[in-house]
């Protein structure tokens, strides 16, 4: 501001020395107009006289002229200066006013943050303050906490003491165990020895019939003799092969139980889940209800087949594929982070593992058909009609958004459905073989498989993180084959070629 009083009046001073210098000028100017009009009255009286001076006073009048547009011009010049001047003073004024906010603005934020400042010291002082209380009641705590640890101690001394005596009191009952076992293998190893030797002495016997019928019916009955001898000796084959490699399941027929045993035997190589035996039968699959994915209502019938009892874990994936992709690291907990593509690498080595015997019985892993995963899961033919797999309480059954605690949980922890399979619901997505598409109403299919081709495989059952309505028996999930996510598992099922 005073800069701009300084320039304002020099500014000033400026045009009063223009305008002193103009009216003098001026003044001149009408004194020599008024020389010349006397001039002009004497030279009409006498012309002749005055011509002399008429051309001087017009010479000078003429230079007059000449000083007047120089004067003129000069104030031109200096109005446009003057303009020129009046601009810079705005400019300058603005400048001055957008300061004077600015500093405006400042004052107020400096206002603030002083209060800001006032504000933390108080903060500051009520957490020192919390700090110092907590600060006595941690000293108090850990008095207490040693009090503990002492009693503690001493009470683990104790128990060492009565430990020490019942590991020595166990080790002796492990010695008799230890003789008692060796006393019942040789036992058993005897009765194995009188079983099979009755075994052979039964067909011997068996034989001896035969060639003896061979013998007597040589000429009348030599065909039927020969059928009968090889049907015995079928039944022989037979009787040995399955008493020795199969046991009775109960629930199932003895076939039934052979390829059980064959498929949990080999399972418990690498700690895999078991096996169970679902009878075939028909039933409604999906649910008209408004679900993302379309599930309309069709009648289908399923073969039977074979499905294992738990998802695949984190420990059976490790043993076959030698890395853990999953999310949620825990040996029991179901293996998630796998595509469908993944699955069928991991299925693929799982089979090539097999005993060439079990090959030839058509005995292979594979994933479960949609219809098939769907009709384990509402518990087939021993089926409660639950809208849950097992319960319509899924806090019985499953591991969800509500409950689940935002991970994944370990397999066969929550109650099995009618089937005895865990897991059906919650926990991870589950794998199965189809492609998706829309299901054919009015339709009755056997064993469907889904169409040939397609953009997206099929995941059933809901996982750790999903509601109720993405967890039911009949709801759909779909994702492309090449997807990871870690919430997608998978389950086995197998089924003996006929």
């Amino acid at each position: 501001m005073p800069e701009y009083n300084q320039y304002i009046s020099q500014l000033e001073s400026i045009l009063e020395k223009d305008d002193q210098l103009i009216k003098e000028k001026i003044a001149n100017y009408e004194e020599k107009l008024q020389k010349i009009l006397e001039i002009r009255a004497e030279y009409k009286v006498n012309k002749d006289l005055l011509n002399d001076e008429i051309k001087e006073n017009v010479n000078q009048e003429t230079a007059l002229d000449e000083d007047i547009k120089r004067l003129l011009k000069q104030k031109e010049e200096e109005d446009s200066s003057y303009e020129q001047l009046e601009k810079q003073l705005r400019e300058v004024i603005r400048e001055e006013e957008q300061r004077s906010q600015i500093l405006s603005e400042l004052s107020e934020r400096k206002q603030q943050v002083l209060l800001h400042q006032e504000m933390k010291q108080e903060e500051l002082a009520k957490t020192r303050e919390s700090i110092d209380q907590l600060h006595n009641t941690q000293k108090e705590t850990i008095g207490d906490l040693q009090e503990q640890h002492n009693q503690i101690i001493k009470e683990l001394g104790e128990k060492s003491q009565t430990l020490s005596k019942r590991n020595r009191e166990f080790t002796a009952i492990k010695r008799g165990n230890k003789e008692f076992l060796s006393d019942l293998k040789l036992l058993l190893d005897k009765k194995q020895r009188k079983y099979t030797k009755w075994m052979w002495s039964v067909g011997g016997v068996a034989i001896g019939c035969c060639l003896l019928c061979l013998l007597v019916h040589l000429i009348f009955f030599y065909v039927l003799g020969a059928l009968l001898l090889l049907g015995i000796l079928f039944y022989l084959y037979i009787l040995r092969k399955y008493t020795v490699k199969a046991h009775w399941v109960p629930g199932n027929s003895y076939m039934e139980s052979y390829v059980i045993n064959i498929l949990n035997e080999d399972l418990a190589a690498y700690n895999f889940n078991q096996f169970k035996m679902i009878k075939g039968g028909q039933y409604t699959m999906g649910d008209d209800g408004d679900y993302p994915v379309k599930a309309q209502k069709h009648d289908v019938v399923v073969s039977d087949f074979y499905m294992s009892k738990c998802p695949v874990t984190q420990r059976q994936w490790k043993r076959i594929m030698g890395f853990n992709p999953s999310r949620f690291k825990g040996d029991d907990l179901p293996v998630e982070n796998v595509s469908w593509d993944d699955v069928q690498e991991f299925i693929t080595r799982l089979n090539v593992r097999f005993p060439s015997y079990r090959r030839k019985k058509g005995i292979t892993y594979r994933l479960p058909t949609e219809a098939e995963w769907e009709y384990a899961a509402k518990g087939g033919s021993l089926s409660k009609g639950s809208e849950f797999s097992g319960s319509d309480e899924y806090q019985k059954v499953a591991w969800l958004e509500s409950n689940a605690d935002n991970t994944t949980h370990s397999v066969g922890q929550n109650e099995a459905n009618e089937l005895g399979l865990f897991d059906m619901t919650g926990n991870v997505w589950e794998w199965c073989s189809d492609w998706y598409r829309d299901y054919e109403k009015g339709q009755k299919q056997t064993d469907p498989q889904g169409p040939a081709e397609g953009e997206f495989r099929i995941l059933r059952g809901g996982c750790w993180n999903s509601n109720t309505k993405d967890a039911t028996c009949a709801t759909r999930n779909l994702a492309a084959p090449q997807e990871r996510y870690y919430g997608n598992g998978f389950r086995l099922a197998s089924s003996k070629k006929k």
